[in-house]
């Protein structure tokens, strides 16, 4: 139907009088043309074809499975603590140094690498003063939450007085894949068990490190697949 008017509205021919005998072989005074009303059928079109048009799509928010209240009972406190490492001006502090690596810093400096120096150290570096105007949380080492302080805290806990989140590093290592050098990353076996663990240390935030080799022939399907 608007084809058709349409082409109605474009071929609607000019009607000019043409001369015709009369008394005295004069002709009479040509009619004015007739011009049609372009305008208002060019309006009425478009009116004919906004009214066909598909009604305007509006986003709309998609929640993912995890972000779910009932499904993620944690959801509400993942939250706060995105809002709370966001905070301007605030850093992340690495401080997760393995066993072996703590104590050749400690022997290099002349101290005893034992394990009493060790936790010296975590309660110097974890329960410093105005901590929070600097980092919003501290990336921890697993040995570190088997030690308290001499008040009966967790490492975790003082962190916790003080205003900072405490991270611990989930992932365990590098491992191998292929022939051309491309590396996993292991500890997915009874990631869920170790998350819990850690969660009841009062450890708010997890680390897990990926490592993708870039050039023109990588990274390769396995590898992509392997990652992800």
């Amino acid at each position: 139907q608007l084809a058709c008017a349409m082409l109605v509205a474009v071929q609607v021919p000019a009607c000019v009088a043409r001369p015709c005998p009369g008394a005295g072989g004069a002709s009479p005074a040509p009619r004015e043309p007739y011009r049609p009303k372009a305008r208002a059928a060019v309006v009425g079109l478009a009116a004919a074809a906004s009214s066909l048009r598909r009604p305007k799509r509006c986003a709309r928010r998609v929640l993912q499975p995890f972000a779910i209240e009932p499904i993620n009972p944690f959801m509400s406190e993942m939250q706060a603590n995105v809002k709370f490492l966001t905070g301007e001006g605030l850093g992340l502090l690495d401080a997760e140094s393995a066993g072996k690596e703590l104590s050749a810093c400690l022997e290099t400096s002349g101290m005893d690498p034992s394990e009493e120096n060790r936790q010296k150290w975590r309660e110097f570096c974890y329960g410093f003063e105005n901590l929070k105007e600097y980092c919003s949380a501290v990336l921890m080492e697993e040995e570190a939450l088997k030690f308290t302080t001499d008040d009966g805290r967790s490492l975790p806990q003082v962190l916790l007085d003080g205003g900072v989140m405490s991270a611990m590093r989930v992932d365990q290592g590098f491992v191998p894949l292929n022939s051309f050098g491309e590396k996993g990353t292991e500890g997915m076996v009874m990631l869920e068990e170790r998350c819990q663990d850690f969660y009841e240390s009062g450890v708010r935030l997890a680390k897990w490190r990926t490592q993708v080799e870039c050039n023109l022939e990588m990274p390769t399907d396995v590898s992509v697949w392997e990652n992800t």
